[in-house]
């Protein structure tokens, strides 16, 4: 028989070494029914000492309990309880831990996503600086210039006026519809022009401009030949050069340009009342080399 030397439970089962209670090692007693006194000794307590023999028994249980770590069943019970708070505890210090470096990757992440937005945006401005700078400084110095320059007026041009009276040495017949009157060369119509009706190629005839009253001009603007078409223009005579009398009877010649463009004669700001324009030469032109026209006259007043 075993007992428990704690809970004093006592087991007729001789094969467990522990307390099913506590876990104790259990102590191996005798059954009281041997203690049987032998009637020969005459010492009990001899005889009892031999009866009790077994207690060396437990010295040996002793040392194989202490050789054998198994767990008490005390401690194997409380032991997962302890495990499972552990594990409890570990796992919120793991999951915290998880979480702040979590935290820390998301902030790492966005800073450098923000740094990396301002680096480019700073770029992009510098880029941006880098190309329009030029153009700024080009511009306000520009502007800076034009500030300080004196603001020269538009000139007044002055076509197709009421005012300015028209008159030619010659002027052609009316032909198939196409009239070729002296106004027209001043209507601000391309497509229309003044002929001369002289005969040969119109050398020494002349269209005159009155204005009435004195201007100073700056510019006379010519366009020499028909400019109605290309074609048209390259078979008509066309002005090569030409004088120009003014009120003053100064006069001032003046070479052209083939090319179907209106071409501009400077005069420097002449004060004036009238403009003859006399033809000196004509370019020939391609199937009617008799007839010398020209599509408008302007001129640019100061």
């Amino acid at each position: 028989m075993k007992v428990c030397p704690q809970c004093q439970n006592k087991y007729t089962d001789d094969t467990l070494k522990y307390c099913l209670q506590d876990g104790k090692p259990l102590d191996t007693i005798s059954d009281e029914k041997t203690l049987v006194l032998d009637p020969d000794s005459f010492a009990n307590d001899k005889t009892v000492a031999d009866n009790f023999e077994p207690e060396t028994v437990d010295e040996d249980v002793t040392e194989q309990v202490t050789v054998d770590k198994k767990p008490k069943r005390s401690t194997v019970e409380n032991r997962p309880q302890e495990t499972v708070a552990d594990n409890i505890e570990a796992e919120r210090t793991a999951f915290a831990s998880e979480n702040q470096i979590s935290k820390r990757g998301g902030v790492s992440f966005v800073s450098g996503f923000l740094l990396g937005v301002f680096l480019l945006v700073l770029i992009g401005a510098g880029v941006l600086a880098a190309w329009k700078l030029p153009g700024m400084l080009a511009t306000n110095e520009v502007s800076n210039s034009n500030t300080n320059a004196e603001v020269i007026p538009k000139p007044k041009i002055i076509n197709n006026s009421p005012d300015v009276k028209i008159s030619a040495s010659s002027t052609r017949r009316n032909q198939k519809g196409n009239k070729y009157d002296p106004s027209l060369a001043f209507d601000g119509n391309s497509r229309t022009a003044w002929a001369e009706g002289a005969r040969g190629a119109g050398v020494g005839q002349w269209i005159a401009f009155d204005f009435e009253k004195e201007v100073n001009l700056k510019q006379i603007v010519i366009e020499p030949g028909y400019f109605k078409t290309l074609e048209i223009w390259e078979k008509n005579n066309r002005l090569k050069s030409a004088t120009v009398k003014f009120s003053d009877n100064s006069t001032r010649r003046f070479e052209f340009q083939d090319v179907m463009e209106e071409q501009k004669l400077d005069v420097g700001g002449k004060k004036t009342k009238s403009v003859m324009i006399t033809i000196k030469s004509v370019y020939r032109g391609k199937t009617d080399s008799l007839d010398t026209l020209i599509s408008e006259v302007s001129f640019a007043l100061e």
